[in-house]
């Protein structure tokens, strides 16, 4: 048996870094650690090597760690992707570099994507694929350069334990239907055929058969191109994979020698190809190292086990290729087990194994250590590719392993902050300087170790905003796009608008207090002025206002705790599909129950009401009757003495849902609905946080049914773009104790200040109007798109609230007869809408719906640009389906 450690070295910085980890953790280590040096050094050795006419693709599916793929991108000539995700993984680098689609199995939106993204070539691997990407080429009106990937026969002395060619495999086109699939390339206008991709011999450590089979490859290039109808147009044969890693000797594939005979090759070679190599843990294997300290040492039927945090579910490569990976171990002083402490420590044959409920958990089998201890550090070399990325990191769910960068690369080739091998070690848990001058990519790496879990919309738009002006924002890339989110509808005149910039700049120039709690200031009378002046003069005489923390949901909160207060109840009737935010009790007032589902003990003594939702009438009568058949039903709740619910405190709705889908409540219904709350004397509340100050066509969405509501919660857009949360409501139900409903930052005057020129500016300039007019415009070309496209099931809204709930053309389920949602359709176009330069946001029912909120001050040009990018991407989207039906 081999001493564990004796074929590999450590350098001390680096052992550093693994101390200063294990030290500042509460929980025993598990790291991967990649020395961007020392990969720097490697892919430059790589590239000196390539001889003229030999190209190489870093295949990112071996590790795409951003500050991986920003140190190599410099130094190669472009990068393999094998999926969409991939592509975002390589967008935005420093160094732009052409990259390749591959991989069995494409889908169609994974198409689109490379091809917007300008993909360099893409593999074919089926004569299905080469229909489906001519499909799509043609919706896109492009034509798209290809590769044929071939499974050629091999000889037997070519094959390895994992065969990628020359076997029966998923992968690629058998030659003898190359004539076939050549001629159905060369039969496309939007196709255009450059040549071929084979794999070679997987995980090949011995050079010269790796030679050997380049030389058969090159052979055959001439027979295959000879099928060509214009052979001299076709120019690449891109070689996958194959150039393989020894994890368990000391001897590497012999990259230099295997260059200098493709070198002779192509010499050899009449009108020889562009030689393309995609290896993947060639390069990056060596930069990396799995980090694991021991948790226990045990004997059972006389093997002795070292059981380490972390095991195969982060670092899956010695199962997946069957070895026994080497170990290193770091001596027990260097992690505070004192020398003298003998009898903790333990010497001899171990197998490594982790943390999971499984005996196939073994990392190494019978490696040799030395004193080894609860708390000693084990290091697993070349971990480097096919690690982390390929593990079953949720297995169990135990915590996910650090991942962390060391090294002296520029920033523009590694995000991560880095520092010399003799300056003090600074580890990833200790904040790092942001770099202020990154791209998308480095920021929202930082933004995904940092951040939690819970984040959403940058799952959905990857990008990081540099600068925003109107209804415009630029990302970190330089990239625009038309914002039609703008802050969930809080940017009612949209970004940095000089109404909104020069209120703040005014009140900070004036010494004005930034921060008053609810002591009042001449800025925040000048507020309450201008909000008294927007609401509707019968309630404005009567009412009073009351500062919440800043938020929609605390103003919702205030409101119910209000209304409780005020008559004396603790029921409160609320309706499906309604939105009023993500505090325990107005998650509890939401219909939505995938944000709630995880919770426990929610508020009690809520009762969910049916909402005049037209197109799902949840009666399954629609228009009229279905309205009737709703108030009649919330009559009987109220009404009947064994309806189950006690009288409420209050209803709470949104005149306009929009989570719920964009859903306007009819003007007929909602004024129905405010005679049967008065005639109950029940508190109307009314939660206009999205809808309020103009975005339905009204300063107010309540107003469109001439009601007046008993409490008006507001928020978004009344700051002005900065966090400000208000409610009005009639002075007799004014019976708050002091300090009944308090919060530290209800007193932000440079949001009274902002919302005091963003009020008065929607007022006066009639931005209600306006967005009345353009919502019809929008609308108009919406209906007209539906009647193109049946996959567009419903459109509604108010003003520039509109929504578009995207379904199943021909799935009859519900008990309406309307087709199913399609939340994969929705989520389609919103990407393809992103790809083109349009933030719109998904939601509703199913999450099929998709909503435009733009600001207010969206020009009739910019409107037809929405109109225009969305009306591509239903285009884009929908017609492959409907052609997918018509086969």
């Amino acid at each position: 048996m081999r001493e564990a450690s004796q074929n590999y070295s450590i350098d001390s910085h680096i052992i550093a870094r693994f101390k200063a980890l294990a030290k500042g953790q509460n929980d025993p280590l598990a790291a991967f650690i990649y020395d961007l040096d020392a990969l720097k050094s490697h892919v430059t050795k790589v590239m000196d090597a390539l001889p003229d006419g030999v190209e190489l693709y870093y295949a990112i599916k071996a590790n795409s760690e951003a500050p991986i793929l920003e140190t190599i991108a410099p130094l190669v000539n472009g990068f393999e992707i094998s999926s969409g995700g991939e592509i975002s993984r390589i967008a935005g680098f420093s160094a732009t570099k052409p990259f390749i689609f591959s991989g069995p199995g494409k889908l169609a939106s994974d198409l689109r994507a490379a091809m917007a993204a300008n993909v360099e070539f893409i593999h074919v691997e089926s004569q299905h694929e080469i229909d489906l990407l001519d499909a799509v080429a043609r919706d896109m009106g492009q034509v798209q350069d290809v590769l044929i990937r071939i499974n050629p026969a091999l000889p037997e002395n070519m094959r390895t334990k994992l065969s990628m060619a020359g076997t029966a495999t998923p992968f690629g086109i058998e030659e003898a239907a190359l004539p076939d699939a050549i001629r159905q390339v060369e039969s496309s206008n939007n196709l255009r055929l450059k040549g071929f991709h084979i794999h070679a011999m997987s995980h090949q450590n011995d050079g010269k058969r790796h030679q050997a089979l380049i030389d058969f490859y090159l052979q055959k290039w001439a027979e295959w191109t000879a099928l060509c109808a214009a052979p001299d147009t076709l120019t690449h044969l891109n070689v996958g994979g194959g150039i393989g890693v020894n994890y368990l000797g000391d001897e590497q594939f012999d990259w230099p020698g295997f260059c200098a005979h493709l070198d002779e090759s192509l010499a050899q070679t009449a009108n020889p190809p562009v030689i393309r190599l995609e290896p993947g843990r060639f390069i990056t294997a060596f930069c990396g190292y799995y980090v694991i300290e021991v948790l226990d040492i045990k004997e059972s039927h006389k093997r002795h086990f070292v059981v380490c945090r972390g095991g195969t579910h982060q670092f899956r490569l010695p199962a997946a290729q069957s070895h026994d990976h080497p170990v290193i171990h770091i001596p027990n002083a260097l992690t505070g087990v004192k020398d003298t402490d003998n009898a903790k420590r333990h010497s001899g044959s171990f197998d490594i194994v982790g943390q999971l409920c499984t005996p196939k958990d073994v990392l190494s089998r019978n490696q040799e250590l030395q004193d080894v201890a609860v708390g000693s550090l084990l290091v697993l070399p070349m971990a480097g590719a096919y690690g982390f990325n390929i593990s079953h990191v949720d297995f169990l769910c135990h915590p996910h392993p650090i991942i962390d960068f060391i090294g002296e690369a520029k920033a523009s080739e590694n995000p991560v902050a880095a520092q010399p091998a003799s300056a003090p070690v600074t580890t990833t848990h200790i904040p790092t300087p942001t770099n202020a001058d990154g791209n998308n990519v480095t920021l929202l790496a930082q933004q995904e170790k940092r951040e939690s879990s819970a984040r959403t919309y940058p799952r959905r738009f990857p990008i990081a905003i540099a600068k925003a002006q109107g209804v415009r924002v630029t990302d970190m890339d330089g990239r625009e796009y038309i914002d039609c989110l703008a802050g969930a509808g809080t940017l009612a005149l949209g970004h940095n608008h000089e109404t909104v910039t020069s209120a703040i700049r005014d009140l900070i120039e004036a010494g004005a207090p930034l921060h008053t709690l609810d002591i009042t200031t001449p800025t925040k009378e000048a507020f309450i002025d201008e909000l008294l002046t927007c609401l509707p003069g019968e309630f404005a005489a009567d009412a009073r206002v009351h500062f919440c923390g800043p938020t929609g949901a605390d103003g919702v909160e205030a409101a119910i705790k209000l209304a409780k207060i005020a008559t004396g109840r603790s029921n409160v009737l609320a309706f499906q599909g309604g939105y009023h935010g993500s505090t325990h009790a107005t998650m509890s007032l939401s219909g939505n129950w995938h944000q709630k589902s995880a919770l426990e003990g929610l508020m009690p003594n809520v009762h969910f009401m049916p909402y005049p939702y037209g197109y799902r009438c949840p009666f399954g009568l629609g228009g009229e009757d279905g309205q009737k058949a709703g108030l009649n039903f919330i009559r009987s709740v109220l009404s009947d003495p064994e309806s189950g619910v006690a009288k409420p405190a209050a209803i709470i709705l949104e005149a306009v849902q929009g989570e719920g889908g964009a859903i306007p409540a009819p003007d007929a219904w909602l004024h129905e609905l405010r005679q049967i709350t008065a005639e109950n004397d029940v508190l109307l509340v009314i939660d206009e946080v999205q809808t309020g100050f103009g975005r339905t066509g009204k300063l107010f969405a309540f107003e469109h049914a001439s009601i007046t509501p008993d409490i008006v919660v507001m928020s978004k857009a009344i700051g002005g773009g900065l966090p400000l949360s208000v409610i009005a409501y009639h002075g007799k139900y004014d019976k708050w104790r002091p300090g009944a409903h308090i919060g530290t930052f209800r007193g932000n005057q440079l949001a009274m200040a902002a919302g005091i020129k963003t009020l008065r500016h929607i007022r006066e300039n009639n931005l209600a109007d306006e967005a009345a007019r353009k919502g019809q415009i929008l609308e108009s070309a919406l209906c007209n798109l539906q009647a193109s496209f049946p996959e567009i099931g419903d459109v509604r809204g108010r003003g520039l609230m509109m929504g578009v709930e995207m379904v199943e053309y021909g799935a009859i389920t519900d008990h309406q007869g309307h087709p199913k949602a399609n939340p994969a359709l929705a989520s389609a176009i919103q990407k393809t809408c992103f790809a083109k330069g349009l933030i719109l946001e998904v939601g509703g029912r199913h999450s099929a719906v998709l909503r435009f909120l733009p600001p207010l001050i969206i020009s009739d040009g910019e409107l037809r640009d929405v109109i225009g990018i969305f009306s591509q991407a239903v285009s884009e989207n929908c017609r492959e389906r409907t052609l997918h039906v018509a086969e």
